[in-house]
């Protein structure tokens, strides 16, 4: 069993936090914080470029399978056309709900002095802590129930309110992914063993020489995408994910196979409606989609069973992203809040997750090192 006790005096010290514990309902909360008042009904996310891209390529990718790819299938029956159908309106669905429910923002609440909500709605006045149930989110700079992580995709917090909506969005859409991929996989097929097949193999050495030399540059430039920090960091977070190293392999497999084929077959000389080349090159990102989503859907159901939160089994994996809270001393910019991030926060507050759900929960609790000196002591990692 993990150990639950509360940190030493010594370790909240060390992070700013003060020399004592008190309890989160007489703490105060974090000032100039936005409220569920300042929204209005089902509009709790935003529209980010992140999302914009999202869009881009749900609609896109979708779009061409549609058009190019269900043709080359129709012989298969009417009910490829309609599971499409189905699954592309379920992942829109859960996207929208994911990015515009309330995450588990709460209503402002009375200020430390007991003034109503109402009396403080133009005055900026200390409020109590909501519970120690919510955690600050300093994506967005409100507190929210649950609190999980800030998404990009999605354009919201994830918390306790859109929990659910969000991994029914990884299941639908890795579903989809795959459905796509395997009704590609079949339009290849076809196209290759139709009488007479519709694509030829063509082996000139002046082809395999072309095929090699770009199979040889794009290698070396994913070598060293993948060195750079920021593909290092995102590339450790997805290879933590079920299943990762396996997918990766699918993946490198046809993405050698991508490059290659087209130099080697008449894949372009004749394209129709029945026999053009979208299956195939549909094949390497909806199979690389199906990977992600399934590994990213597979990873919060366990973090849903275990109880904890994507923040803490990052901390614990030593993985950081999003802004840091400068230690004590480092200088005096001003946090997500607006207040000074140099100052000792309430203990108990949630403030940036270190305390998840206002249990002493930390990396140390899934693995993660202890502190040197006193045995015992928690340290986050």
């Amino acid at each position: 069993m993990p150990d639950m006790s509360p940190p030493s005096p010594e370790y909240l010290a060390a992070r700013g936090a003060g020399t004592g514990y008190r309890s989160p309902s007489s703490s105060q909360a974090m000032p100039k914080v936005n409220w569920a008042g300042n929204y209005v009904f089902c509009c709790y996310g935003t529209v980010t470029p992140v999302c914009i891209s999202a869009w881009v390529m749900f609609i896109g990718i979708p779009l061409l399978f549609y058009l190019f790819v269900l043709p080359t299938v129709a012989e298969l029956g009417t009910w490829t056309t309609g599971g499409f159908l189905f699954l592309f309106a379920g992942s829109a669905l859960c996207y929208v709900s994911a990015g515009c429910w309330n995450p588990g923002v709460p209503p402002k609440p009375v200020s430390a002095k007991g003034e109503s909500a109402e009396m403080m709605a133009d005055v900026d006045l200390p409020v109590v802590h909501p519970g120690h149930e919510y955690t600050l989110s300093r994506d967005s700079n409100r507190y929210v129930k649950g609190f999980d992580h800030y998404c990009e995709f999605v354009g919201n917090d994830i918390g306790k309110g859109n929990m659910y909506c969000f991994v029914a969005f990884l299941a639908v859409l890795a579903m989809l992914s795959t459905y796509v991929v395997v009704l590609s996989g079949l339009g290849v097929y076809l196209m290759w063993t139709d009488p007479p097949p519709a694509w030829h193999a063509m082996l000139e050495p002046w082809r395999l020489c072309a095929a090699a030399l770009l199979l040889g540059g794009l290698v070396s430039l994913l070598y060293k995408c993948v060195k750079s920090e920021p593909c290092n960091g995102v590339g450790q977070l997805v290879m933590a994910m079920p299943g990762a190293g396996l997918g990766a392999v699918l993946v490198a497999v046809v993405l050698v196979v991508t490059v290659v084929t087209p130099f080697l077959t008449d894949m372009f000389a004749d394209v129709t409606p029945r026999t053009n080349p979208t299956a195939f090159f549909l094949l390497l990102p909806t199979l690389a989609f199906a990977v992600l989503f399934w590994g990213m859907g597979l990873h919060w159901v366990y973090l849903m069973c275990e109880g904890i939160s994507q923040k803490l089994w990052l901390k614990a994996k030593g993985l950081r992203f999003g802004k840091r809270r400068p230690k004590p001393g480092e200088g005096g910019d001003k946090g997500a809040g607006g207040g000074d991030t140099t100052k000792p926060p309430e203990v108990g507050g949630g403030e940036g997750g270190m305390f998840e759900g206002g249990m002493f929960k930390s990396g140390f609790l899934l693995g993660g090192k202890k502190p040197k000196g006193k045995p015992g002591t928690p340290q986050m990692v």
